[in-house]
């Protein structure tokens, strides 16, 4: 199966050591931690990683939080994938 993982903060160097950027930290980590990488696509940064026979594709949105749902919601469509936003614990199946 596939899963959408998505680690919501905001854009920009003055918001990197907030707590607005958890969640762009928690991904951050979870891709490094198997040598993944991003690349910047449209609607993000995105790493396409596998874990534990999981594909896994991790967004991280270049739009500030409170409009970052449009971005999930392209990329969720486009990948036919389970949804998990990293940081809220909310699970949604497409």
């Amino acid at each position: 199966m596939k899963y959408l993982i998505t680690g919501l903060g905001n854009i920009g160097s003055e918001y990197w050591g907030t707590r607005h950027n958890i969640g762009f930290r928690v991904v951050n980590h979870l891709v490094e931690s198997v040598g993944g990488n991003f690349t910047e696509e449209r609607y993000g940064a995105i790493a396409r990683i596998r874990v534990k026979n999981c594909d896994l594709i991790v967004l991280k949105p270049n739009t500030f939080m409170n409009l970052s749902g449009n971005a999930v919601r392209s990329v969720a469509v486009f990948v036919a994938a389970a949804v998990v936003l990293a940081g809220f614990g909310v699970s949604l199946l497409f």
